[in-house]
């Protein structure tokens, strides 16, 4: 390597051409390194056979964290009116305004559906409709989502479910 570098450096610094290209893509790539912003648009997903993704403009950034969550639960898809929702603080999507969104999953012909929304609380919960699925099917989404939150810096605030369950706890990164 040291021989390589030793031919290849003399060559690029004798031509000035060459030199403005080294550092021409050289600030390319430091700069180039841009952040992810929130789609103004809703984005909708679906994995054939898998789940559907409904994300509310903004929401977008949300895709990484939801895919986790559903490659957990890929097992629950037979169970046919599961419902699920929960309070999500995302510190990579949060806003003064809108500190948290709202999750609801949902098992639907055997197929999981997941909606993220910027809404109250009281709103997601009034619009559920009393879930038929069983305090384990809860038990294993809430510890899916706390799987899946923890180490992004995501916190789960409260089970919005219309079964009772037990409350979320907090996933924080270390």
């Amino acid at each position: 390597m040291h021989k390589l570098m030793e031919f290849i450096l003399p060559v690029v610094f004798a031509s000035a051409e060459a030199m403005l290209w080294v550092l021409l893509i050289g600030a390319l790539v430091l700069i180039g390194r841009g952040k992810l912003l929130p789609s103004e648009k809703p984005l909708n997903i679906e994995r054939t056979g898998l789940y559907r993704m409904r994300l509310a403009p903004g929401l977008n950034l949300a895709q990484s964290y939801i895919e986790a969550v559903a490659k957990q639960l890929a097992p629950l898809a037979a169970a046919d009116g599961l419902l699920y929702c929960a309070e999500v603080c995302d510190k990579h999507i949060a806003t003064r305004k809108q500190p948290h969104y709202l999750l609801r999953i949902s098992v639907v012909d055997g197929l999981l559906h997941f909606e993220a929304r910027q809404a109250s609380a009281v709103e997601m919960q009034a619009e559920a409709p009393l879930s038929t699925a069983a305090a384990e099917l809860h038990e294993k989404v809430r510890h899916a989502l706390l799987a899946a939150a923890e180490g992004r810096g995501i916190q789960l605030r409260q089970n919005l479910s219309a079964t009772p369950a037990a409350p979320l706890q907090t996933a924080r990164a270390a």
